[in-house]
């Protein structure tokens, strides 16, 4: 079984380990269906292809959803959608809801 990083000091998973997780059911999705609350998805996120601001890497924060167990990820970079086809497919080959 394929274990992941989840402390702060590691690098978060790359996107081949993200892969081998396609066909691993994680333990906090069945979490989610048994609870009362919501879980938490960010919907503002400003990638390294933001203009203004944002430095965060796309590969690097759908490893980080993974790992926290976001169901999706939103991406709102500012003045372009250059990143928008390297998030969706990122995205789906990790099982994110993009």
């Amino acid at each position: 079984m394929l274990k992941l990083p989840l402390h702060r000091r590691s690098r978060p998973p790359t996107v081949v380990q993200l892969r081998a997780l396609n066909s691993v059911r994680l333990p906090c999705m069945s979490a989610f269906a048994s609870s009362d609350s919501p879980p938490f998805v960010h919907l503002r996120l400003h990638s390294e292809y933001s203009i203004v601001d944002g430095i965060v890497r796309l590969d690097d924060a759908i490893a980080r959803a993974v790992a926290d167990c976001m169901p999706a990820l939103a991406l709102t970079d500012l003045a372009n959608l250059f990143g928008m086809v390297k998030f969706y497919r990122a995205a789906r080959s990790a099982g994110i809801k993009p």
